[in-house]
């Protein structure tokens, strides 16, 4: 750093004894941040979102190519799933940007001026993701159960099929044209 950056070194080392008096600081690497909390969690798949915003407005990180700076109601704020979330990454993105789960949350969030509301943690973690997916799965599961009892086998049409409803078709127009004609 010292020959890459000669002029920032300088400066960091006028500051050195501030620096290393960080909490957390490594004695030997004393000009680096000091508090490297969840900097891992950058470069991976997540959830973003502006902390100060006026609808959901929730994107997905694919490969942990962004980063964002955070803080009270400024910034943005990042979502990672843990491997027991139970749910994917596209799912949530869909159930957060919600209609339903943004008017929650406008209910609960604090608003602010020109219409903006705070996607802050505070208020994200109280959103009921979990039940509201649990119930979306037992739905689709009961519903595609139901399905699957009512269907024995596939019917693919045949070609008397397709004639049959062309009849039926005919049939149906030339009585509803002579209906009207009465």
């Amino acid at each position: 750093m010292k020959s890459r950056y000669p002029k920032t070194w300088k400066y960091l080392s006028r500051n050195r004894d501030r620096l290393e008096d960080r909490s957390g600081v490594n004695k030997e690497t004393w000009w680096q941040y000091g508090r490297p909390q969840n900097l891992d969690k950058f470069e991976t798949e997540k959830l973003m979102t502006q902390v100060l915003a006026a609808e959901s407005s929730f994107s997905i990180d694919k490969d942990g190519s962004y980063v964002f700076v955070g803080g009270g109601n400024a910034g943005g704020y990042g979502v990672v799933l843990s491997s027991s979330a139970g749910v994917s990454y596209e799912s949530l993105l869909a159930i957060l940007n919600s209609s339903l789960l943004e008017w929650t949350l406008q209910k609960e969030s604090s608003q602010f001026r020109g219409g903006y509301y705070s996607y802050a943690r505070r208020f994200i973690e109280k959103l009921p993701v979990r039940s509201w997916v649990e119930d979306c799965w037992s739905v689709l599961s009961s519903s595609w159960k139901s399905q699957q009892a009512r269907v024995t086998r596939p019917r693919h049409p045949t070609n008397d099929d397709a004639n049959q409803d062309i009849r039926l078709g005919a049939s149906r127009r030339e009585s509803a044209s002579t209906d009207s004609l009465a």
